[in-house]
């Protein structure tokens, strides 16, 4: 039976240039702005995310369209090792956005510090997205996104940096500077974890060979290598065979 979901999670990114980039130094987060609402107040925050989506290779072609055609494909039980989870998405109307209201209220709001409970309200807000609407990422903007069709995975980066307002977010990404304040914060996988690495056009395919080759030669061995270059896939591919 077709599943909806697939055991592999996709991380895709513009250029090949960050893809050479994960495959030597792994995952760093990035900051992520979400608008979302909570009861009847709109929430504009940036949290550092490293961020994947749960999609069939045979049904990503759209989301290779807003993300970029280059990336790699994990699998869902490292995935859920690193301690990856879904995100919750929210539609303005429902009411678990009220109730969310209402919890982070009673938590952020109390006189007395407690710390541990504002820590989790925090973390739990990361992992809050809406049903639809417009985003920013870089210098790109997107509207009339429908996020719910990615079927996002993220973990939140714990950090002493951990969020940012919208304001602080735009001048840190003006100031080009908003991913270093949690660069040192890493994602980490093993060869054996890469199910597909995407690239663009069949022409790039000898060079990515060369690349992994050159980057991985001092950690891993020739047959790890071997088995890594095998799990390359073009854009071209997926478009017309899957």
């Amino acid at each position: 039976m077709s599943l909806l979901s697939a055991d592999t999670l996709f991380h895709l990114t513009p250029s090949a240039e960050n893809l050479l980039g994960i495959l030597t130094n792994e995952f760093r987060p990035r900051y992520c702005l979400e608008r979302f609402q909570i009861a009847d107040e709109i929430v504009e925050v940036a949290f550092p995310v490293v961020c994947f989506c749960d999609i069939p290779l045979s049904q990503i072609q759209s989301h290779i369209g807003t993300y970029g055609h280059y990336g790699i494909g994990l699998s869902k039980e490292w995935a859920e090792i690193k301690g990856l989870n879904p995100v919750l998405y929210v539609q303005p109307k429902a009411e678990i956005g009220k109730h969310l209201g209402v919890v982070g209220e009673a938590i952020l709001g109390r006189d007395d510090e407690n710390l541990a409970g504002e820590a989790a309200m925090l973390d739990l807000m990361g992992y809050i997205k809406p049903y639809a609407g417009d985003f920013i990422r870089g210098q790109r903007s997107f509207t009339n996104v429908r996020f719910y069709d990615e079927r996002e995975w993220r973990l939140v980066v714990r950090s002493n940096a951990s969020l940012l307002d919208k304001a602080e977010f735009l001048d840190a990404i003006r100031r080009a500077r908003a991913d270093q304040l949690v660069q040192d914060n890493r994602l980490s996988f093993e060869p054996k974890d890469i199910k597909y690495v995407i690239v663009d056009l069949e022409s790039e395919r000898l060079s990515t060979v060369r690349a992994l080759r050159d980057i991985k030669s001092p950690k891993y061995s020739p047959e790890q290598i071997d088995i890594l270059t095998s799990r390359i896939v073009t854009c071209q591919q997926v478009i017309s065979d899957f």
